[in-house]
């Protein structure tokens, strides 16, 4: 069901409404209203010219344990399961009800160089080596918070892995003319990562001594705000790959819900995360576009900034790499 046929059904909801104030005498003289059928927690498909198209409309939020299936209002209209948000309506969200998208965490160990450029070690912080991550940015504006994670919104034409290598190829690689079979499933998925994984040519710790820096400790009365996204609104997972001998691993790091700017009381943001994580070496500094603006690497720090709480996603990365957050 499109999100104009919810607009429809709104408009004969409200009429539908209003006739019930009316005698019978009234309503007699009216023409019937057409019926809508409008349905929510399931799946829907459509017919389209090209083939068939998937409206997921379940949620994938855990509450208590268990699927979150959200409430609908008189009107018809989902109710966000996490409350309200103060906007009505669907906003600038492409669906009413769940929204969803499939992200990518990138990481790697954040290197140290000398003044020649030769590698000279990881840097640490407080004892724990620091994660850089791949962002892209979504806008022209020069903050931090117009980078994102790489990724795709699911609209039902393609499967969610499909949409994340497409737009990792056009986001992240500038491979505008990529084309990307329709149906690749998790498998898929790890095997299209794990290409930029570098031979394990041996530690780049053993080089030379540790990089230190000393931040200030985060106070121990500050929530945990990775911790109860999960447990409250999504669910982390025990998928995850072992470490291959090239250092890579792959792990589905989160699916629930996401807290979007762009959420309103009626549509809001799911997100399946993966992390590809490269421990030993990548070659992503050689895949990348030269002298773009729109990718770059960032720090994992208690202050990362990028669009939403996608910095809460990232730190949860670092968190299973031990990685410091």
């Amino acid at each position: 069901m499109t999100h104009g046929n919810v607009y429809v059904g709104l408009v004969i909801k409200q009429q539908r409404q209003k006739r019930n104030l009316l005698s019978e005498e009234e309503r007699a003289e009216l023409p019937p209203l057409p019926s809508i059928n409008i349905v929510w927690n399931k799946i829907v498909t459509s017919k389209l010219d090209v083939g068939t198209q998937m409206y997921d409309r379940r949620s994938w939020v855990m509450l208590d344990n268990q699927i979150c299936r959200y409430k609908i209002d008189p009107l018809g209209v989902p109710l966000n399961p996490m409350g309200r948000t103060g906007l009505r309506g669907k906003g600038v969200l492409w669906r009413w009800g769940p929204n969803h998208e499939i992200l990518a965490v990138c990481t790697r160990w954040r290197r140290i160089d000398t003044l020649e450029g030769q590698p000279q070690g990881y840097l640490y912080v407080e004892g724990k080596k620091v994660l850089e991550f791949i962002a892209v940015r979504k806008d022209d504006e020069s903050e931090d918070s117009c980078f994102g994670l790489p990724g795709g919104a699911l609209h039902g034409l393609i499967s969610p892995y499909s949409t994340l290598v497409e737009a990792f190829a056009v986001e992240v690689l500038d491979e505008h003319t990529f084309e990307c079979k329709p149906n690749l499933d998790q498998g898929d998925l790890i095997q299209y990562f794990s290409q930029f994984a570098a031979p394990n040519l041996g530690s780049i710790g053993n080089i030379a001594s540790r990089t230190s820096i000393n931040f200030p400790i985060r106070s121990l009365s500050q929530p945990c705000v990775a911790s109860y996204a999960t447990s409250r609104a999504g669910s982390k997972t025990s998928l995850r790959t072992d470490i291959d001998s090239s250092g890579f691993s792959a792990t589905m790091l989160y699916k629930g819900y996401i807290d979007d700017p762009r959420n309103t009381d009626s549509a809001w943001v799911e997100a399946e995360v993966w992390n590809f994580h490269y421990d030993s070496s990548d070659t992503f500094d050689v895949k990348l576009p030269e002298e773009t603006f729109k990718v770059t690497w960032k720090e994992v720090s208690p202050n990362v900034k990028i669009f939403g709480n996608e910095g809460v996603i990232v730190q949860e990365a670092a968190k299973i790499q031990d990685a410091y957050y």
